[in-house]
């Protein structure tokens, strides 16, 4: 492209692909370094990092605080996990690109199928008279589902009170696949407000035309609590139905057959990425139509 002298110049928007793709790639470096993720999830959060941060940026800071809430609850309590899951969760829980992409990747494409339809990047308002804030909502629905899954499991695993089943309500050991308590419940309702909490600054970092123009924003935060509790849920009974669970003779629970186990509950027809997966799916299709009812 030429300017009104004839000179080549290189537009803007160069730079600032320069600077998403750069703010991603330190971002996945301090994942890989810290032991968060190994080389392939670093790539392949890499991807969808930066497929969020392009179609909208409330996405990418919303996943941000996903992962950084969630690398600081790992640590709760950490040496009565060890019990509970059989490792340190603050160390070597490195999550491949299967893991990461099962999380987020359904995101990215909506994100993108967004991007399509309005064929704009710039549709970042919540606002319920306008399709895009549809597409806005499930791709919040799906992070805020993975946030407040992990909230749940981090912090019901080990908590005082017994859990419980979803599906029959009987005791279980903490650690199978479905079970639920009231710390892990509220935990997935906190886990989810971080989310929304991280989708709220991303829009506050917006210009003061798209603030005044826009109507209140705060209630997002909400939304990611409920997307959050809603999605644990969903996760928790899926969980339950169809991710196999069984007291190995250690004690501890696992989620494959072993000799001298004992059943717990699910069918072993789905593995935890799968129920992520499919748990994330329901909760974009659910949150829209329930943001109705307190989102402008």
């Amino acid at each position: 492209m030429c300017g009104s002298d004839g000179e080549l110049f290189i537009p803007g928007f160069l730079d600032i692909i320069c600077t998403e793709v750069a703010l991603c790639l330190l971002i996945s470096l301090y994942c890989f370094v810290t032991d968060v993720v190994n080389l392939s999830g670093a790539v392949s959060g890499f991807f969808i990092g930066t497929a969020l941060l392009k179609v909208n940026v409330c996405y990418f800071t919303a996943l941000m605080l996903c992962l950084l809430g969630g690398s600081k609850v790992a640590g709760y309590k950490a040496e009565k996990k060890i019990l509970v899951f059989g490792k340190d969760l603050r160390k070597g829980q490195k999550r491949h690109w299967i893991t990461v992409s099962a999380n987020f990747c359904i995101a990215s494409c909506i994100a993108f199928h967004s991007l399509r339809k309005t064929n704009t990047s710039s549709g970042l308002v919540i606002d319920m008279s306008d399709s895009s804030s549809w597409f806005n909502l499930a791709v919040l629905g799906i992070i805020s589902s993975s946030s407040g899954d992990y909230w749940s499991a981090m912090i019901g695993s080990v908590s005082q009170s017994q859990p419980r089943l979803i599906t029959t309500w009987r005791k279980v050991p903490p650690g199978t696949n479905g079970a639920v308590n009231l710390a892990g419940f509220i935990a997935s309702f906190v886990g989810g407000l971080v989310v929304g909490l991280g989708y709220y600054i991303g829009f506050i970092s917006l210009s003061t035309l798209a603030l005044q123009e826009a109507p209140p924003q705060w209630p997002i935060i909400f939304a990611g609590g409920v997307g959050g509790f809603l999605g644990s849920f969903i996760d928790s009974y899926l969980g339950a139905l169809f991710e196999y669970s069984a007291l190995s003779e250690k004690g501890q629970v696992v989620d494959m057959k072993q000799e001298h186990s004992n059943h717990i509950s699910g069918m072993g027809f789905l593995d935890g990425k799968s129920i992520t997966m499919l748990a994330g799916a329901i909760n974009a299709l659910l949150l829209p139509t329930l943001c109705q009812i307190f989102l402008p």
